[in-house]
């Protein structure tokens, strides 16, 4: 709820932005924000960014374009349903969308579960110390409560582990 505009970094090569950090990006900073929204980690950092969700920014781009009052917010999520129009919408707004959607969907969804969801799927792809650095956290500890293996990689950790070599040939168990 705190990302501005100017924390996207949404070009190939950012460096005619100042940015020397390379491919599609947003950074999270830690600011001060006049819809009481702050960032998740006491440090600033960037979030590299996959294409299908540059591509849901620009259809959002478009719905905000037809919001006037928007125009001059530098903040990503303003207002463009409920009063007032084109300011930078709180977290209760967010929420509230959320469960609108959810009860369209038949499921319920909450920016927490999102986060949730995004660490399971980063932790089964990459390690723990990066998916502590794209979370924002400053103890692993903290990482580790977002992690959710399913029955199917567990069972593929134990089968990659050999167990079954290591008790036939009495190697350390």
């Amino acid at each position: 709820m705190s990302l501005r505009r100017e924390d996207l970094h949404f070009l190939p090569d950012s460096s005619s932005l100042g940015c020397d950090i390379g491919g599609q990006h947003l950074h999270v900073r830690q600011r001060i924000n006049g819809n009481q929204a702050a960032a998740k980690g006491a440090e600033d950092r960037y979030v590299p960014v996959p294409e299908v969700l540059v591509a849901a920014y620009v259809a959002y781009q478009r719905e905000r374009n037809d919001c006037p009052a928007a125009a001059d917010c530098d903040f990503v999520f303003v207002n463009l349903w409920r009063a007032p129009l084109g300011q930078p919408m709180r977290l209760r707004a967010a929420n509230d969308l959320l469960d609108r959607l959810s009860r369209q969907i038949g499921q319920n969804v909450s920016p927490h579960m999102l986060r949730h969801t995004f660490a399971s799927g980063a932790a089964e792809v990459a390690t723990l110390d990066v998916v502590q650095k794209l979370l924002g956290h400053a103890w692993l500890t903290s990482t580790q409560v977002y992690l959710h293996p399913d029955t199917s990689r567990l069972r593929q950790a134990v089968e990659s582990a050999d167990l079954t070599r290591a008790l036939t040939e009495g190697g350390p168990a």
